[in-house]
């Protein structure tokens, strides 16, 4: 990913994407520090299906890394598909040239892996698109509704079917690039509407698999404990909708006939922040008001964005200068955006008496508008100033 980032002129490569490389690097050093059996990666190597050579290049020297670590799994995403399904895939370059101890999967499959401590089961579901499930025949007549239901059921009677082929003497992991039921969407959701197929969690539960690693969904997030079915997450956040979110890998113990043991392994990626000001025209100092809302706080390493919520009145007296001047520091201030309410319409009503003095037909308004007592002071103190300077 390289949105809100800009270019190192020593790489020539964007800062964002040096996140995410910066984000593998460490992710290889804890795993040689953990020394795992098998590595498995569920898909969505890169933003989209045509990679540059830069990307490939450094993506190439980190999965060679890890594979000479252990055995890795890579399932091919919905990301790394070329449009022609035939074609080859991003993730194919690995299978070609042979690469030592990298298995790449792009079909559904279920394999036997030798690892250090042992034999592991590996049942490999990449991404499936719709037409390799159902012929042209089977969506006639059909509703959308009907169809996904159709779907759904195809891809459950997949899974079974390699379910009911595992070994159950032998420790069996699931790595599966889907939409798994009751998962949480993170800001990746606007883009996959109308285009998942929904694989129920249920499909998973069976005392032959031990851990259900999934891939697609930028979320960490655990859906089940026993067997574990859990998204591991990005490794670096993608954009805002990810801005709390906590980023890492997954390591798990299993073992047949006992309870898989898992944790959540964090990564120190670069953090966002959203940074919300409130200005009014009550304020006596408009650059006080900001400077002591942004605060202190460092926002050396920080992607920044700003929300500033203010009277329309004030449009003209505040600019992103004004802002910029107190985040010098940011790592990148992605916009600064400026939300003022809508005006209300004074109405003629029944309260406001004809003769009425102009000072009484303020404090009628302002009490029929509810504004606040502090402010409604202020107001009529300004407007006895006025009034006393006209006379």
């Amino acid at each position: 990913m390289e949105n809100y980032g800009k270019i190192d002129n020593l790489t020539g490569m964007n800062f964002r994407f040096m996140d995410f490389l910066n984000s593998f690097d460490e992710l290889i050093v804890k795993a040689k520090n953990i020394n795992p059996d098998l590595i498995v990666f569920a898909g969505d190597a890169y933003r989209d299906r045509n990679p540059t050579p830069t990307h490939q290049r450094e993506a190439a020297l980190r999965f060679k890394k890890l594979a000479l670590i252990a055995p890795t799994i890579l399932v091919v995403g919905n990301h790394d598909l070329p449009q022609a399904l035939e074609k080859a895939n991003t993730l194919d370059i690995f299978s070609a040239l042979e690469v030592e101890n990298i298995i790449v999967f792009r079909r559904p499959t279920l394999k036997v892996i030798q690892s250090k401590s042992g034999s592991v089961q590996v049942l490999a579901l990449p991404w499936i698109t719709k037409s390799k499930l159902l012929e042209k025949d089977q969506f006639l007549g059909k509703s959308a509704d009907e169809t996904q239901i159709l779907l759904a059921q195809k891809l459950n009677q997949i899974t079974k079917k390699f379910i009911d082929k595992i070994n159950p003497k032998i420790p069996a992991v699931a790595v599966v690039h889907a939409t798994c039921e009751n998962a949480t969407f993170g800001s990746e959701r606007s883009v996959m509407l109308g285009t998942d197929l929904i694989l129920s969690e249920k499909s998973f539960i069976s005392p032959k698999i031990q851990y259900v690693g999934l891939g697609h969904i930028h979320k960490f997030q655990v859906l089940r404990e026993n067997p574990p079915i859990i998204y591991a997450g990005s490794i670096d956040r993608i954009d805002f909708g990810e801005e709390k979110d906590a980023k890492g890998f997954v390591v798990a113990d299993i073992e047949v006939g006992k309870k898989t043991e898992y944790k959540f392994i964090k990564l120190s990626v670069r953090p966002f922040k959203t940074i919300n000001l409130k200005l009014d025209y009550f304020d006596d100092s408009l650059e006080k008001t900001i400077k002591k809302q942004i605060g202190h706080a460092n926002f050396k390493n920080t992607v920044v964005r700003v929300k500033v919520k203010m009277p329309a009145d004030l449009i003209g007296q505040v600019n992103e200068h004004l802002i910029r001047k107190y985040l010098n520091d940011a790592f990148h201030i992605v916009s600064i955006t400026f939300e003022t309410p809508q005006t209300r319409k004074i109405k003629q009503t029944v309260f406001l008496e004809q003769g009425e003095t102009p000072l009484k037909t303020l404090i009628h308004y302002l009490e029929i508008n509810k504004v606040s007592s502090k402010k409604r002071e202020q107001l009529i103190k300004y407007a006895k100033d006025l009034i006393e300077e006209r006379e």
